[in-house]
């Protein structure tokens, strides 16, 4: 794996494979689009301490909604009120521990009218991975460690 960067909406990691990231870029959205994906991944042999984070540039509408699904099934959600006077502060995450081989959804839906750009990043520290396991167990004169 190489530590350039290959695009929004992939999974990827640092070259030692201890750090991992998906970024979906600013996506417009509006109302009428329903619920939109951001981000869809899958992991392998890692899983992940990770951390969700969702937030906008502009929001016309009165709320909006985060959902992460695993394989296919809700995992949580988080909604928040454009109208709330606590609606300052909108850098919202939520930590998960997401296990290997599994597909990871997160999407978003908003209220009535438009989000001018909207994105959802996971960043998190990568566990187990085999690669990872592998870089750690050669020494610096590029033996395998004795165990």
């Amino acid at each position: 794996m190489s530590g350039t960067f290959e695009g929004f909406k992939s999974l990827q990691f640092t070259p030692d494979n201890k750090f991992a990231y998906a970024y979906s870029g600013a996506i417009a959205h509006s109302a009428a689009e329903g619920e939109k994906t951001y981000l869809e991944f899958q992991t392998n042999s890692e899983y992940l301490d990770a951390l969700v984070q969702a937030f906008y540039g502009d929001l016309s509408g009165d709320w909006w909604k985060l959902y992460i699904y695993f394989n296919n099934e809700l995992m949580t959600q988080w909604a928040t009120n454009h109208n709330a006077a606590s609606f300052a502060e909108d850098l919202e995450s939520i930590r998960l521990i997401i296990p290997p081989f599994t597909t990871v959804k997160c999407s978003l839906a908003v209220g009535t009218g438009t989000v001018d750009f909207m994105n959802v990043n996971v960043t998190g520290k990568v566990y187990g991975a085999i690669e990872q396991e592998n870089l750690e167990a050669i020494t610096d004169n590029n033996n395998w460690a004795s165990k």
